[in-house]
């Protein structure tokens, strides 16, 4: 790439850049360029270098075939991913570098091409800033009657935050009530794209929050979260939770960004109070399990056999009978987005 630069330069006086985030089948994206005689491609792992000669324009797009994938490491961000995430759909940032003309029209053409790409998740997996773009699965939408206990249709609950000030939420209970499937909704809902983690490592590094702060994504989501959230009763953590304060309470511009935490512990007095406080947080949702009538309405709706056997459910045992009372099915319920 570092060689192009001299030859842009030569044809053009002024060199510009425009970016541009695409869904596409990497098929189709071969297919755009083969079509067209006067671009020549290099394929590489995860991107491609093209080169218009005669406009003397390269088009560099990177993207990620980890949801080709079947390595269990990429497992947990199927919850929010889209369905069938081993397909060959993938996002593609592209770099369009020529002069500004030129790079405006190619942009145009490529987005007529292959559209953007929605809503979309930025999983960050290691503590060395690796991550993973996905879009936004749109299925699998939770429905009101998985959560009898929130006193209000859940697109309300979801305009409220969205139209608070308070930029927090969080999420409490056991695995497979529905945490997740809860989140997964509400970036549905209002077409939010997230920045996802499953490892506090991650956030004792910068670059999330100044990803999260710089970058277009509008959510933040810390799930599995109970370390985190009681790490300053422990003496752990506490530069963790600074960074945190620090971008929900002001000091860091975040222009209406939300930050959701899901976990596992049973009681909100477990949870650092200084997260909690009125105009940083905007509610705690208690999720439980769904007594036998609420377990047989939702079925019900679902059109799946009405449970029987048991005092409770949750919204997972309803919803995936087939893994009901197994300890395994329970891990991969939670896992794959319940």
């Amino acid at each position: 790439m570092g060689r192009l630069y001299p030859v842009m330069l030569l044809a053009h006086r002024c060199v510009v850049r425009k970016q541009v985030k695409l869904r596409a089948d990497i098929d189709a994206w071969f297919s755009w360029f083969e079509q067209r005689p006067e671009w020549e491609m290099l394929a590489m792992p995860n991107k491609t270098l093209a080169w218009d000669a005669a406009r003397s324009c390269v088009a560099l797009a990177t993207f990620s075939d980890a949801r080709q994938s079947d390595d269990d490491h990429f497992f947990p961000v199927r919850g929010f991913a889209a369905k069938g995430t081993r397909s060959s759909d993938v996002i593609l940032n592209i770099q369009i570098f020529s002069k500004s003309e030129d790079a405006a029209h190619v942009t145009a053409e490529l987005t007529r091409a292959f559209g953007h790409p929605g809503s979309t998740i930025q999983w960050y997996y290691t503590a060395d800033g690796e991550s993973v773009s996905v879009p936004l699965r749109e299925d699998r939408r939770p429905m009101d009657a998985m959560y009898p206990f929130l006193g209000r249709p859940l697109a309300q609950f979801w305009d409220e935050y969205t139209a608070s000030s308070a930029s927090i939420l969080v999420l409490i209970g056991p695995p497979g009530t529905g945490k997740t499937s809860f989140i997964r909704g509400f970036l549905q809902h209002a077409q939010h794209s997230a920045i996802v983690t499953y490892d506090p490592e991650v956030l004792k590094r910068d670059f999330v929050f100044s990803r999260f702060v710089s970058g277009s994504e509008d959510v933040l989501v810390l799930e599995d979260a109970d370390d985190f959230l009681r790490a300053r009763d422990k003496g752990l953590g506490n530069d963790m939770m600074h960074r945190f304060l620090s971008v929900g309470d002001g000091l860091v511009t975040t222009s209406g960004k939300k930050m959701i935490f899901s976990t596992n512990l049973e009681n909100v007095n477990d949870i650092d109070p200084a997260l909690l406080r009125k105009g940083r947080c905007f509610d705690v949702l208690r999720f439980r399990a769904l007594t036998q009538d609420e377990a047989a309405h939702l079925a019900a709706l679902a059109g799946l056999p009405v449970p029987q056997g048991q005092l409770s459910y949750t919204a997972a045992d309803v919803l995936a009978p087939e893994t009901r009372g197994s300890l395994d099915g329970a891990a991969a319920r939670t896992r794959v987005g319940f």
